[in-house]
């Protein structure tokens, strides 16, 4: 067979590289195929001694460079990951540090991201039953403002035994039997760069049966919250109502703040019409339990009707060391076309709501006044 004298010529340059064990695999192979089938190559193969021949691979010069691409690339991964990482912890501190200096709404602070935690965590206690659990965050600074009542320790230990009691109990009727689907929280300042700022919290807790209750947290200087009930579904609307006034009783232990059922008592020197009796009457007796409703309303129309003036009408919170019991120490002066009538009685109120005074808790001063008006005022609550 006639070879192609290029191939001879090339594995010819070859074979002196190929006896010194210098040239590649590649080349190494070309040699050992060609004189396989040339003879005249194949002879001069022979006349170089055959153990000048090695038969050892060529090492390959690329390894070291893959080896280094190959670190050079995890390098590479890792700085990556580590940038993201930075930036993940970086962007979102950087968004609440602006947002404590801020203190807006809608921008997330190290105050709100706190609060909304221990909010959730005392949303958690509530509707799980652990009401002592609860209670330890519930503040009594609130019920302090706005009463200005004074107790001791001894009282307060009390009054908090009975609020912890009464919450369970309204927990149990309302709720006792329901699981937490889900807790949703949300906190913000309320306030601007110019105006102080407090946190307000709002908190839904829908339970498994598809009932939502809506409550609002407010964290006071002593660092507990007050708590109110903002909105719920209707299920067992009776005892769904006694958890609402219980959580709220609880919170602030003052059915008339700021002097909100002074104001629905007094007439401002005028008589009031029917139409402002109809229109403060709901306002009243949502302060009174239930069960004196009809008995409140009824003598309350009876005495605005007869045009007497209530001129001023003062409710000092109070707690009963006998009964154990909060009530309004209250003040009441209304006056006819003859004179003045002065009545001070006491209403004792639980998370219920007012109890309309005993009979004997009622005491009436007249100055000129007439036996009427005396007699009207002393049965104004029924």
């Amino acid at each position: 067979m006639k070879q192609n004298t290029n191939n001879c010529e090339m594995v010819q340059d070859l074979i002196p590289l190929y006896s010194e064990g210098l040239c590649s695999d590649v080349s190494r192979k070309i040699v050992k195929e060609h004189t396989a089938s040339c003879e005249n190559c194949r002879q001069l193969l022979t006349q170089i001694p055959v153990d000048a021949v090695p038969d050892t691979p060529m090492p390959d010069e690329s390894k070291p460079f893959r080896k280094v691409h190959k670190k050079m690339k995890k390098i590479r991964l890792r700085n990556v990951i580590l940038s993201v990482a930075l930036a993940a912890v970086v962007i979102p501190v950087g968004v609440l540090t602006v947002g404590e200096i801020i203190k807006v709404p809608f921008v997330p602070s190290f105050t709100t991201v706190m609060q909304s935690i221990e909010v959730r965590m005392m949303m958690k206690k509530l509707f799980s039953g652990d009401i002592d659990g609860y209670m330890k965050h519930i503040t009594w600074a609130e019920s302090m403002d706005l009463t200005g009542m004074e107790i001791d320790i001894s009282e307060f230990e009390e009054l908090r035994r009975q609020d912890t009691e009464n919450l369970r109990n309204a927990y149990e009727a309302a709720y006792g039997d329901a699981k937490i689907r889900r807790i949703d929280v949300e906190s913000m300042h309320v306030g601007s760069l110019h105006t102080s700022s407090a946190v307000l919290t709002f908190a839904t807790a829908e339970l498994a049966d598809g009932r939502v209750v809506d409550m609002q947290f407010n964290k006071d200087f002593d660092g507990l919250y007050s708590a109110t009930v903002m909105g719920r579904t209707a299920g067992n609307d009776a005892a769904e109502t006694a958890f609402e006034r219980t959580v709220n009783f609880t919170e602030c232990h003052a059915l008339v703040p700021y002097g909100f059922f002074e104001y629905l008592l007094k007439t401002d020197g005028e008589y009031l019409t029917l139409n402002d009796i109809h229109g403060r009457m709901p306002s009243i007796l949502e302060r009174f339990q239930d069960d004196y409703d009809e008995q409140v309303k009824k003598s309350m129309t009876v005495f605005y009707q007869k045009d007497y003036l209530v001129e001023d009408c003062i409710l000092t919170l109070r707690f009963d060391e006998e009964k154990q019991m909060l009530y309004y120490e209250t003040v009441l002066v209304a006056e006819d076309v003859q004179g003045t009538a002065i009545m001070k009685t006491k209403l004792y109120h639980t998370y219920e709501g007012l109890l309309p005074p005993e009979e004997d808790m009622i005491t009436i001063y007249q100055h000129g006044c007439t036996d009427a008006l005396a007699s009207d005022l002393a049965n104004l609550f029924g």
